[in-house]
């Protein structure tokens, strides 16, 4: 029996050398540029542009596709995507009705081809730009609703006022920059939030893995912000830090808060902490928990 393993592992080895030694020697005679020059030629994305009026609200259904929502350059709404054909790649529908624009995806889907696609897309340096989905609005354009739900993507928004704003991302990060959320809901499975010069609003911020940070973030009404796995770093803008009450809590982590807040410590040992600072002034409640990470408040 002993005898016949050991052949068995002589012959796996065997074969794992001559399948390396004809992968070296397919790459050394430009076998990988073959393989690009091929996956380039049968699954080529094509480029669309589409001009709308105006649209007052945003639905997003996508699979494997990122988002970037920034200013127009001029008075219109302009979306640019790249079209896959359906079958090494996904493709986008578009529609518009009543003010409101819907853009999906079909779901999505692993076979040899599209695999080997986004494998050399990723060598090439095409994948990011080709699987990325911008939308211009008009300066000082405000919508009453965006909803996105993304599997495979992040999502960006730039210089935008949203009344309510719902967002489901499995696997991405999000970024707010210069923005106003009124109402919000922004949920992530794995991927950070970072929120620039932004407002937020009676809004709720949940992740299952990633970090929350920000930059002179301005806080008004309820917000609650949570992580499972992640730390939570908040930088607020001076009228905020000022009109603001906190609880803070962690299970493992540290809590810091700048020397002249005043607190009160409800919990203290040598994994977790809770912090309360109460303002009767206060414009905004801020109550944030991670599991396994710390919690920074500064200004």
């Amino acid at each position: 029996m002993f005898k016949v393993r050991k052949t068995v592992f002589s012959i796996a080895i065997v074969v794992c050398l001559l399948g390396l030694g004809l992968i070296l020697a397919g790459l050394a005679s430009g076998g990988l540029q073959d393989l690009v020059r091929s996956s380039v030629s049968s699954a080529k994305m094509a480029k669309q542009e589409e001009t709308y009026g105006n649209i007052h609200s945003l639905n997003l259904e996508l699979s494997n596709r990122s988002v970037i929502i920034e200013e127009s350059p001029d008075d219109k709404v302009h979306l640019t995507y790249y079209q896959g054909d359906g079958k090494t790649s996904e493709k986008v529908t578009t529609k518009a009705e009543n003010g409101s624009l819907y853009i999906n995806e079909s779901s999505f889907f692993i076979n040899i081809n599209s695999g080997l696609r986004s494998l050399l897309g990723l060598i090439n340096g095409d994948l990011e730009r080709t699987q990325q989905i911008t939308l211009s609005l008009p300066k000082g354009k405000s919508l009453e609703e965006v909803k996105a739900s993304l599997a495979n993507g992040s999502l960006s928004i730039n210089d935008l006022t949203i009344k309510k704003l719902k967002a489901d991302l499995s696997n991405g990060s999000i970024e707010l920059s210069q923005s106003q959320i009124k109402s919000g809901s922004i949920e992530s499975a794995n991927g950070s939030i970072e929120l620039v010069q932004t407002s937020l609003t009676d809004t709720q911020i949940s992740l299952a893995n990633g970090s929350i940070t920000s930059d002179k973030l301005t806080l008004k009404g309820n917000i609650n912000m949570s992580s499972g796995n992640g730390s939570i770093d908040l930088h607020l803008a001076e009228e905020t830090y000022k009109a603001i009450s906190l609880d803070l809590q962690t299970d493992l982590g540290d809590i810091e808060l700048p020397k002249d807040m005043q607190t009160s410590h409800d919990q203290e040992d040598f994994i977790g902490d809770r912090v309360i600072h109460t303002n009767e002034q206060a414009q905004a409640k801020l109550t944030a928990r991670t599991s396994t990470g710390s919690i920074e408040i500064s200004h």
